[in-house]
């Protein structure tokens, strides 16, 4: 997908929802699937239940927000009453990888 996806009630269950924008997910909104990527970003307002989750940009959780999955993101901004399983959380400066150009001065 090129655009934004916006989830308002039950969407999946998915192997896979990748995304050049950025997924929302609404407080009736839940998204069920295997492995997501969003380049825009995310914003959790309901429930994410996935394994793998990548995004290009700061993921925000809702204080209503109910999360699992395994998250790289370059930041994650967790409001109070977000409720988050155990999961692992990466926070690397290229998540997606997208940086190749070498430093001014550097050579590749």
């Amino acid at each position: 997908m090129v655009g934004d996806e916006h989830i308002t009630k039950l969407r999946g269950p998915l192997k896979e929802l990748k995304t050049c924008g950025r997924i929302t997910v609404s407080k009736r909104g839940r998204l069920i699937v295997e492995t997501i990527e969003a380049h825009g970003g995310i914003d959790c307002q309901g429930i994410i239940d996935a394994k793998h989750v990548l995004s290009g940009t700061t993921v925000i959780l809702g204080p209503k927000c109910n999360y699992h999955g395994d998250l790289t993101a370059p930041g994650v901004v967790m409001h109070k009453g977000a409720k988050v399983k155990a999961s692992r959380f990466a926070v690397p400066e290229d998540p997606l990888g997208l940086t190749d150009m070498p430093e001014a001065g550097e050579s590749k």
